[in-house]
């Protein structure tokens, strides 16, 4: 990015992701927020400006996988797999990455949304209740949101009445 042309594509795709996030985790009422710097910018979710290591270790990680998974799911990488990693906006990125990205994000916020209002304060205490006849490590509540959020892209297959899907672990 090392000319001032690139520098200013770059810084004009990440305002426009930045805002894009901003109005639609505003619009949904996720409880997070988005900072962005220069080139990079991130997707908190946590309820406040995260400031200091009390603040951090309590970020509910699974939710974020969840978002994580979806996006990719939907086509983008919204930037590298773990949660305390950043976005990076590239002299390759073009309005229509950044258009497809936004619709991405626009897609799975509410699912996001609805997970935080199931396990409200549970994220926050730093535990997680977990449900005894589920063997993944969801949270209980969020299980099944996640499993709307990601079943969006997956084959409908029948299955017997009362079985619940089970959410695969991609580890």
């Amino acid at each position: 990015m090392l000319t001032r042309e690139n520098y200013a594509h770059g810084e004009k795709l990440s305002k426009k992701l930045t805002d894009g996030y901003r109005k639609t985790v505003n619009k949904v009422g996720i409880q997070g927020y988005v900072v962005s710097a220069g080139a990079n910018g991130v997707l908190m979710l946590y309820p406040k400006e995260v400031r200091n290591y009390r603040d951090w270790i309590t970020i509910d990680t699974e939710l974020w996988r969840h978002y994580w998974f979806a996006m990719v799911n939907r086509g983008v990488m919204p930037q590298p797999h773990w949660w305390d990693e950043q976005w990076t906006i590239s002299v390759q990125h073009t309005e229509a990455d950044i258009d497809k990205h936004l619709a991405a994000f626009e897609d799975v916020a509410p699912a996001l949304a609805r997970a935080q209002e199931r396990t409200a304060g549970v994220a926050l205490a730093g535990t997680w209740r977990m449900d005894p006849t589920n063997s993944s490590s969801l949270p209980l509540g969020a299980a099944s949101v996640a499993i709307e959020v990601f079943q969006v892209h997956e084959v409908d297959r029948p299955r017997e009445p009362g079985r619940r899907r089970q959410l695969r672990r991609f580890r």
